[in-house]
């Protein structure tokens, strides 16, 4: 009787603190893979279009009759974002 107690309470034990199956582990992995892959794309293209707001904006400053320096540093700055 108590070393079926004692057995119960080990397999308990070892279910509870189980490793996750290697497959299932290595599925969740390639879901991630994806779903970052997928956001890093969108960000590229996010900043992409920033870099252009930034370059339009330069040239508009460049343009203009008044000119503010911090908005064409800005500008520049945004201007140089690299996108890949």
């Amino acid at each position: 009787m108590a070393n079926e107690n004692i057995i119960n309470a080990i397999e308990a034990f070892q279910k509870e603190n189980a490793l996750p199956d290697p497959v299932d582990n290595e599925e969740q992995l390639q879901t991630t893979v994806v779903q970052l892959t997928s956001r890093v794309q969108y960000l590229e293209g996010l900043l992409g279009e920033v870099s252009k707001i930034g370059g339009a904006l330069k040239s508009h400053q460049t343009n203009a009759s008044t000119v503010d320096p911090n908005v064409l540093r800005l500008a520049e700055k945004l201007s140089a974002i690299e996108t890949k």
